[in-house]
């Protein structure tokens, strides 16, 4: 994928605005399909995706793949989400999987303090770690950077302008010497 002029939004702000819209209204399968593409690819490790339905708190999980026992639960929201339902998530990934070692949340949205807290709270009181990626600062939130890990992915998933934008917020590739 490369850059084009037409294709770039001026600004980083209009940049992520834009990317923010565009995985907010993505279907939620899909973007329940990218988020763990991209995730293995930033730490070189395939996730199993979850069938529809119920999930054991998890949307896919890396099932023992490389020695990992990862999973990751995506919410797609474009207001704030029920905190239950993702504490109820964690708490169904725990018990599905004792080796569990971390359980990532992902979301369109910001995660607030006071969830991120209980969370946090919960896994450690499993030993398990928790990882929540989101939609959190408006200049330099946490899941535009998870775009960048792959444009190609995103467009896949997300649609063409999409993988654009994500190209464009990416940082330069170190150049060989």
């Amino acid at each position: 994928m490369t850059k084009t002029p037409d294709t770039i939004i001026p600004n980083n702000v209009a940049q992520l605005e834009r990317l923010r819209v565009l995985l907010q209204d993505m279907d939620w399968r899909k973007f329940e399909a990218m988020v763990p593409r991209l995730v293995g690819h930033m730490i070189d490790v395939r996730f199993a995706q979850a069938r529809p339905g119920y999930q054991d708190g998890a949307d896919a999980g890396t099932a023992g793949r490389s020695g990992r026992r990862l999973r990751i639960e995506a919410k797609r929201y474009s207001t704030s989400f029920d905190a239950r339902d993702v504490v109820g998530g964690l708490r169904q990934a725990i018990g599905q999987d004792p080796a569990l070692e971390c359980w990532i949340a992902c979301a369109t949205c910001d995660i607030p303090e006071q969830l991120a807290n209980q969370l946090e709270a919960e896994g450690a009181s499993a030993g398990i770690a928790v990882l929540t990626v989101a939609w959190d600062e408006a200049d330099k939130p946490l899941l535009a950077a998870l775009c960048t890990e792959d444009a190609a992915i995103v467009a896949e998933y997300a649609g063409d302008e999409a993988g654009q934008i994500a190209l464009a917020l990416a940082p330069p590739s170190p150049s060989c010497v």
